[in-house]
């Protein structure tokens, strides 16, 4: 092919292409809450100089909006706790032995999110028994977060159960063994 040849068959391929392009037909789909639109130029030249042809292209770019969620709060204090005192206790866990992990375990998470935990004997917390579902007098171990109100002691049962941990128990205790 001569390079006049060549430059013609360039010139109709160009030309072929531009008409394609420019036949006026444009879709767009949307999708999700907002989308923008934003028009690009398209200039295509040959080499010879009187052909010229410039066409608009659409381009859509969706943005999809995002929620997230909060989790709730945990209440702001924790009961100061009075030997023969009344407090809401939420219990963390429960166990037959004071060596059962699951009371460190309980004892850790409580304390991750800033509340004071630890291990004690069920007998300490007058109606502990109760609230965690054993026989009175047992010989199981507990650990349990103290609250001054019902309100705070739901409201730290609802944001430590959104955060993924058991809740055994919840009642109304008169503590004891503070000496």
């Amino acid at each position: 092919m001569t390079p006049r040849r060549f430059r013609f068959a360039a010139l109709g391929a160009a030309m072929l292409l531009v008409g394609a392009c420019s036949s006026g037909t444009s879709s767009s789909t949307t999708t999700g809450e907002a989308s923008t639109t934003t028009e690009a130029m398209v200039t295509s030249t040959s080499s010879a100089p009187t052909t010229s042809t410039t066409t608009m292209l659409d381009t859509t770019t969706t943005t999809l909006s995002s929620t997230t969620t909060s989790l709730p709060p945990f209440p702001s204090a924790e009961s100061q706790l009075e030997h023969g005192g009344e407090s809401w206790a939420v219990y963390l866990a429960v166990a037959g032995d004071f060596a059962d992990p699951a009371l460190d375990e309980a004892a850790a998470t409580a304390q991750s999110y800033g509340f004071f935990a630890g291990a004690t004997d069920i007998n300490c917390d007058q109606g502990a028994a109760e609230a965690v579902g054993v026989a009175p007098g047992g010989s199981e171990a507990v650990v349990g977060v103290y609250f001054d109100s019902e309100l705070d002691a739901n409201q730290f049962v609802v944001a430590i159960e959104a955060r993924g941990h058991e809740v055994v128990g919840v009642g109304l205790v008169q503590t004891f063994c503070l000496d």
